[in-house]
């Protein structure tokens, strides 16, 4: 047994270190050009083009222009050019615009890691055959001679790729073969190093021919052994990330008593075949699109996709924090497994797991009808579109794709579907949105990324934030697709789709955030008809076009209002949220917030305010404003779109901190808002703003000099920590926890630098803000959400299970005492209620508890109702008098007399709370069920 535990550990052993050397060899390569050249004058520029992908015309521009400038002086040089393989057959050298003399000895294309194809003399010039303003082109001794004659002396290649004959590189090989051969040396100490030495070659060899067959099979066998190498890779890249670098990180923070991280990390300590193939699936995504190449991924981008949705569904996963209910329920069927595979429950996100999802199930698990009106929820039918828009069996639904699983799956595959579908098509929105603006495809990436892993969208993921910027962004692209197309079929699935968006964006039904976003979504749309103004978007064949895609939305937007206007309108006459919002201003130093948004889900949350309420986008206001008034000052169609996008987002800005103004806000409709939701469309609307000035700032058309730009991000970064030092709120964060004040100081750094590399602009600055603005991104927030599988933290608790079963033989309505969470979590199991959460007051139920509406303040609200048995009369409270606590926010309890729980038709109470003994001793209510772990039991009412 020890000899093959032993054998087991070494092959383990040589694995990782195959791996290793297979990540070093292909993961940091990329292709490149290296030329050595030489002039006789000095400061000559040399610059460099590559492939635009240009259809039609010209196969160069400014855009893909490698950088500004090269200067070479007198001498020779070596000048190496990382270009894309994809772009790299099409290239052009430009020498500067003073006539100067040139010798170019060698060119050399390093198109894999451990290939290299050298140009030389008469190579050259049969390539690069494409000249302008250039003489005397001829080789001497095997060097390329030339002169430039004019100001735009240059030459190009269009097929530099083509018959070229390769050679090894053997500094690579050499470096790979003894990186592997200590690696073996390492693993198998007793044999000789002949084998290593035969070993080290083969796998080298191994690994050549695998990149290549990945990247560039051509037969079916080749482009098939390419797909399995994909899943190789895949499955090897998975089980290192999990059973290595996870497991890594969560030994290495629990030694270091970093909580929130230690917390984070604990599952990774055990070995998870779910886990893997969680992060199998994004590997081979990854892979795919490797196998793919960059053009064709983005050609097939929603077949990946869709690929993408299908693999995580059938893996029945989620970011949902039910497994928060594991913290308050520890009893479990022997069919339980554990929902959280990796990350903490996020309880502050109660509204997801604890208030919204438990309405969903409600619908599933009461049956198949899954009603509109669903009496278990309420005495004459709770409106469940109105309430947290659950899943319904009717045409409503059609406004909400991410519910669409419900219709045809099992509950978890189909929460699975409306968790994911709801990320994949907002990622996919913003790919869409960020391309329109840029016309880059990076920069449709790093929209995509920076909008997906915003903070606010990650705290607020399963709201209806995501929903607004999915089908808003989608919309705007639809239209713009409308009008640039000519062809009939095209423009009437845009239009459909248009009308489809935006009808998803009007049932999302928030009009604190639907208000807001729509300035930013105008500014966009104003852009957008501005482009298109050739199109003739107003032009009476497209109004009546307009209209008639708009005749279904308006169909279903009528039928949804004359259904749901009862319940509507009991809503907007509650005490709360009714139908005007308070105006709660904002605190001073709220923009401030946007610091600690870093640490929250990796350090710890602040305790002034949940994480949720101070997630804020990264707005990089003070340096986009610097950029901004440049820009003004130019006369260009360039500017329209950053014009736009920074009016709109500063006309939010100035709205949010001033003092509420009744009359204009009902005429701009801001009434329907306040300050807080108002940030996220500013947020928004600056992160749009940041993008679409990319290429612009990448080409330098606006640019402060490198010294200005140095003063301004230094001076705005000292402003910013001086004021943050005068936050109690912001610095007390950073003080209450080891080196807190160092990494306040770090990030704001980081943001001053990020600004820096904005102002001073430039191919190389801008593509290294991106690049950081993605890592930001992700790091910040990729540990909000844990990563979930099914639903048995909310249904395979043994009190549930029991629930389900006493219900099933006996149905009846049930009360719950003690926790209105848990009496969600029983709603949950389809039975009917009395208590828990009620997005609009059951009045025939609070009219039979409440016969002369004395205590209609406390109940005419969104409210979390919890219900205790007394001996004494009605009381509604706002203290918890078995603890001797006060409830909090829109907590309520009700006191509530025995013959009250027989007028409601009360069967059932489960309780963590003693039941009066008076009611026992007189049979009112008997005991029927005791949990063996929970302290929570169930009592029979008893009818005489």
């Amino acid at each position: 047994m020890n000899k093959f535990k032993s054998a087991g550990i070494k092959v383990f052993v040589f694995l990782i270190s195959f791996l290793m050397c297979n990540v070093f060899l292909f993961g940091f390569f990329k292709p490149s050009i290296e030329i050595v050249l030489s002039t006789h004058t000095d400061s000559t520029p040399v610059i460099f083009f590559y492939d635009n992908k240009s259809v039609e015309g010209y196969p160069f521009d400014d855009s893909n222009m490698l950088s500004d400038k090269t200067l070479i002086g007198q001498g020779t040089h070596t000048i190496t050019y990382k270009v894309p393989i994809e772009y790299l057959n099409k290239v052009r050298l430009d020498f500067g615009t003073v006539p100067a003399s040139f010798e170019i000895y060698s060119m050399t294309i390093f198109t894999s890691p451990i290939k290299k194809s050298t140009l030389i003399g008469e190579d050259i010039i049969n390539k690069f055959n494409h000249t302008n303003e250039i003489s005397n082109y001829r080789v001497i001794n095997g060097v390329v001679e030339f002169d430039t004659t004019g100001t735009d002396g240059h030459m190009y290649s269009l097929n530099l790729l083509s018959d070229l004959s390769s050679t090894p590189r053997g500094d690579v090989i050499f470096l790979e073969a003894i990186l592997i051969a200590i690696s073996l040396a390492v693993t198998f100490k007793k044999y000789t190093w002949w084998l290593i030495s035969f070993t080290s070659t083969f796998i080298v060899g191994i690994q050549i021919r695998s990149w290549r067959i990945i990247k560039n099979g051509k037969s079916r066998l080749e482009k098939a052994l390419g797909l399995f190498l994909v899943l190789v890779y895949s499955s090897l890249s998975a089980f290192v990330f999990d059973i290595i670098i996870l497991r890594g990180v969560a030994i290495f923070s629990e030694k270091l008593n970093l909580d929130t991280l230690s917390r984070y990390f604990s599952a990774a300590k055990y070995m998870s075949l779910e886990r893997f193939y969680f992060f199998f699936i994004f590997f081979f995504i990854i892979g795919l699109i490797l196998f793919l190449g960059t053009r064709r991924a983005i050609r097939y981008r929603y077949g990946l996709a869709i690929l993408l949705l299908v693999l995580l569904v059938l893996g029945r996963f989620t970011g949902s924090s039910l497994g928060f209910y594991d913290n308050m329920l520890q009893g479990n069927t022997s069919e339980y497994e554990r929902s959280t595979l990796l990350g903490i429950p996020q309880g502050i996100r109660g509204d997801e797991w604890a208030t919204e999802k438990p309405y969903y199930f409600a619908q599933i698990m009461g049956g198949t009808e899954m009603p509109y009106f669903n009496k278990n929820l309420s005495f004459n039918g709770n409106d469940m579109v109105v309430s947290a828009f659950a899943p319904v069996k009717d045409v409503v639904i059609t406004a909400r794709p991410d519910l669409w699983g419900f219709l045809f799956l099992p509950k978890d595959y189909a929460f699975s579907f409306y968790w994911v579908s709801r990320i994949i098509l907002l990622f996919m929105a913003s790919f869409e949105m960020a391309y329109l603006l840029t016309k880059r495809y990076r920069y449709a990436v790093l929209g995509a990324v920076a909008i997906i892993f915003a903070p606010p969208v990650q705290w607020w993921l399963s709201q209806a934030l995501m929903l607004m910027l999915m089908s808003g962004q989608f919309a705007i692209v639809l239209l713009n697709k409308y009008l640039k197309s000519n062809k009939g079929y095209i423009q009437a699935l845009s239009l459909i789709g248009v009308a489809f968006f935006a009808l998803v964006y009007t049932l999302t039904m928030y009009p604190a955030t639907q208000v807001p976003l729509a300035y930013i979504f105008l500014a966009v749309l104003i852009y957008v008809l501005m482009i298109n103004k050739d199109s003739r978007p107003f032009a009476p064949k497209r109004i009546l076009q307009y209209v008639i895609a708009m005749i279904p939305l308006a169909g279903i937007i009528i039928y949804f209002y004359k259904k749901s206007s009862p319940a509507l309108h009991t809503i907007m006459n509650t005490i709360y949220p009714g139908s005007n919002r308070p105006w709660i201003p904002l605190p001073w130093d709220y923009e401030l917030y946007q610091f600690v948004n870093v640490f929250t889900a990796i350090v710890r949350q602040p305790d002034f305010l949940n994480s949720s309420e101070i997630s804020q986008f990264y707005t990089f206001s003070p340096f986009v404003i610097l950029i901004v008034l440049l820009i003004a000052k130019k006369r260009s169609q360039e500017v329209v779109l950053p014009l736009l996008l920074f009016g709109a987002s500063m006309l939010l800005w100035i709205v949010s901190w001033l003092p509420q103004m009744p009359v204009f806000n009902k005429l701009t409709l801001f009434s329907f808002t306040y300050p807080v939701r108002i940030t996220y469309a500013i947020g928004f609307g600056f992160t749009l703003l940041i993008i679409s000035l990319l290429p612009l700032l990448e080409k330098k058309f606006v640019s402060y000099t490198k010294k200005s730009a140095s003063i301004l991000s230094g001076v705005i970064g000292f402003l910013t920590l001086c004021i943050m030092t005068n936050s109690n709120n912001v610095f007390n964060y950073f003080k209450s926890f080891q080196i807190g004040t160092i990494l306040m100081i770090l990030s704001v750094m980081l943001l001053s630098f990020m600004g820096y590399l904005l102002l001073n602009g430039g191919k190389n600055r801008v593509r290294k803000f991106s690049i950081i603005l993605a890592f930001l991104s992700v790091l910040t927030t990729c540990m909000v959400n844990p990563i979930t599988q099914g639903l048995d933290s909310m249904f395979e608790k043994t009190a549930m299970v029991e629930i389900r079963e006493i219900d099933r033989e006996d149905n009846g309505r049930w009360m719950v005492s003690g926790s209105p969470t848990i009496s969600n979590l029983v709603t949950a199991q389809g039975v009917a209620r009395t208590t828990g959460t009620y997005y609009y007051p059951d009045w025939e139920m609070m009219t039979i508890i409440d016969k002369k509406h004395e205590y209609i303040d406390m109940w005419n609200q969104f409210a979390h109702i919890d219900m205790r048995l007394t001996e004494k009369k009605l009381e509604f409270s706002l203290l918890d008098h078995e603890r001797s606590t006060k409830v909090n926010g829109t907590n309520r309890i009700i006191y509530i007399p025995i013959e009250t729980v027989r007028e409601l038709k009360i069967k059932y109470i489960f309780t963590m709370l003693p039941v009066p003994s008076t009611f026992l001793d007189n049979g009112d209510v008997q005991l029927v069920y005791k949990d063996e772990v929970d302290p929570w039991s169930i009592y029979r009412v008893n009818y005489q």
